[in-house]
Order: C-alpha cells, then structure tokens, then sequence
C-alpha cells in the first residue's frame, strides 16, 4: 500500500455508481458525508489504476462486480485522506 504516491486525475463516480454502492456496500452507506467523499475518490481512483480481472468467467465482469471489488479494497483505508492503493496490480476474482 502506498500513502499519497498517485497522482493520478480520474473521473468522479457516477450517480449510478453512487446509488449502487449505497444499496450494495454496508460500510458506505453508514459514512457520514465527510468520509464518503473521500471514499468515493478513493473508489474511482482505484477503478482507473487497478486491473480486476474474472478467472474462469464467461464473458466481462460487470461495472458493479468491478464497483464491489473496489469498494472492498477502499473500506479498509476509508478515512485515510488522499490514500491510493498503489502496490496493488491485480485483482483476480
């Protein structure tokens, strides 16, 4: 894990993305504001620099597979600023 290396711009997480993970993630949809933005940035940064990657699957995985993988990850450094999981390079699921 590394704290504060990327700096990376990705996009922001779409409404879609938004009200999926609130129905779907636990952690996220108890966050107060504060923390939710910031996991949020995590979650779409994540997205844009991790591969996550179906072993045996037929077909893509889904964006809401892909959302849930990330999210995952992101509860662990939920209200750490600015951190970005950067020795990460895969996710097999």
């Amino acid at each position: 894990m590394g704290l504060f290396k990327s700096r990376a711009v990705v996009a922001p997480l779409s409404e879609t993305d938004r009200k999926f993970l609130l129905e779907w993630s636990v952690p996220y949809s108890e966050m107060t504001a504060a923390i939710k933005s910031e996991f949020e940035d995590q979650v779409a940064h994540f997205l844009a620099t991790q591969r996550i990657t179906g072993v045996s699957f037929e077909g893509a995985l889904e964006r809401e597979d892909k959302l849930l993988v990330a999210a995952s990850a992101c509860t662990l450094s939920a209200g750490w600023p600015r951190f970005r999981w950067t020795d990460v390079t895969e996710v097999l699921l």
